[in-house]
């Protein structure tokens, strides 16, 4: 039986495109005031399937920067927007908390689609794929991946080794968690879980059988989108937004905070728990063991009961910390530093 190599992924996994906390603000700002600039939205309504939505494109518009300029002013007074959105959740103000993560999904669905992947990515799943040359491409069946980030560069990368153009069919592929399929599921194979859940998706309850994608295209990124099709990506996001935050809707984004602890946070870390307790290697990227998700970190690097080597991949000017509050959870490992960043780190022992 092949070793088990496990990665877990922070936001420094995807710092290339999408900004870390310290940077959020700033992301934020610039897509207000950068690239959404172009965009001009009709006083009409929305076509179907969206028509039963009241308000007119050009309101549904002003109304999402009204809040994102809402969030940006909140980010200012706390420590970070994940900070906010705790606190949300802990004053019980469900509204304010979807109204958070309904601006954080349009934003970084949009600039996702029109900025591209992050090339490590692409290095990463061309030197793990198998096959190629007149065979079928195949994903590792002893690697599982462990990620804290909402974004989705897995499966823009994904889609271009694969030649898949449909998110929902590349969702299903990797095997990613949460997941409508997850009936589907195969152990013991390639999978993606997504601890804080995931943009560019839909659910009209927490339950993980009523999650959906959104559908987009995800070969047409960057600069294969002509401005056409940018603002029809646009006004199709205007909906998704209304929908998740409109008074009395059970349509929410499915970005879910692990510490939320629903049905559907259970669910991904419960599966990502029993696929993981063999590992025996651990590859950490871009992530500092925050104070929020201490008690999932230690939930789940405490049940992989055969680790017997860690990398740790960050800046140098941030690697002894992480060290650190890693030996916090497994005192009984010393993690082999990694401060190279240009790719994502592979075991020799891969």
């Amino acid at each position: 039986m092949k070793d088990k190599f496990t990665y877990l992924l922070g936001a420094g996994a995807s710092i290339e495109k999408i900004p870390t906390v310290e940077g959020f603000v700033k992301g934020l700002q610039d897509f207000h005031n950068l690239t959404l600039r172009p965009f001009k939205f009709p006083d009409s309504p929305f076509e179907a399937p969206f028509n039963t939505i009241k308000l007119s494109q050009k309101e549904v518009f002003i109304e999402y920067k009204k809040n994102l300029n809402w969030l940006m002013k909140e980010a200012f007074n706390h420590s970070s927007i994940d900070t906010f959105a705790r606190k949300l959740y802990l004053t019980h103000n469900p509204a304010m908390l979807r109204q958070v993560k309904a601006v954080i999904d349009v934003y970084l669905t949009t600039i996702q689609l029109l900025d591209g992947i992050d090339l490590r990515y692409d290095t990463f799943f061309a030197t793990i794929l198998k096959g190629g040359m007149g065979q079928d491409i195949e994903l590792p069946q002893n690697l599982k991946i462990l990620s804290w980030n909402y974004d989705f560069q897995f499966e823009l990368s994904a889609s271009i080794f694969f030649r898949v153009n449909n998110s929902e069919l590349i969702t299903n592929k990797l095997q990613i968690h949460p997941n409508l399929a997850v009936e589907k599921y195969k152990p013991n194979h390639f999978s993606i879980f997504k601890l804080n859940g995931t943009a560019s998706g839909y659910t009209y309850t927490d339950q993980v059988s009523k999650f959906q994608r959104i559908i987009y295209d995800t070969l047409k990124i960057k600069d294969k989108l002509n401005e056409s099709e940018k603002q029809n990506l646009l006004t199709y996001l205007m909906a998704c937004y209304i929908l998740y935050t409109s008074k009395g809707t059970d349509t929410t984004s499915t970005i879910n905070y692990a510490w939320e602890n629903n049905h559907v946070t259970q669910s991904v870390r419960s599966y990502a728990k029993n696929e993981t307790f063999d590992t025996k290697y651990l590859v950490v990227i871009g992530y500092s063991f925050p104070t929020f998700n201490r008690e999932v970190d230690r939930d789940i690097l405490q049940g992989m009961t055969n680790l017997e080597k860690v990398y740790i991949q960050t800046p140098e000017k941030d690697i002894e910390g992480v060290v650190q509050r890693f030996k916090a959870i497994r005192p009984d490992i010393e993690p082999e530093r990694i401060t190279a960043t240009d790719e994502f780190f592979i075991p020799f022992e891969y």
